[in-house]
């Protein structure tokens, strides 16, 4: 076993996730300048992914592809949910 130093900012981080307090540490993740900028490129990656793989014609066209001022007036979300 090894033990490792931990920074003093992210001691609460580190302790909440160790006593299973998941809330308490991603707030804390969030409130710490450097994590949370980390955190938050992580999920823009994430974000990308899904947008790509939604978008994707591969699936089939995509209600989301359809811009024009018309397509948007008669935009569904039960059509959407439905393709």
């Amino acid at each position: 076993m090894h033990n490792y130093p931990c920074d003093k900012s992210l001691a609460g981080v580190v302790e909440n996730i160790a006593k299973g307090k998941l809330k308490s540490s991603a707030k804390l993740m969030m409130s710490h300048p450097i994590l949370s900028s980390e955190i938050l490129l992580q999920i823009l990656s994430k974000l990308r992914m899904e947008v790509t793989a939604m978008m994707a014609t591969a699936n089939g066209p995509s209600l989301l592809r359809k811009t024009s001022p018309v397509d948007l007036q008669v935009f569904s979300y039960d059509e959407m949910e439905q393709s």
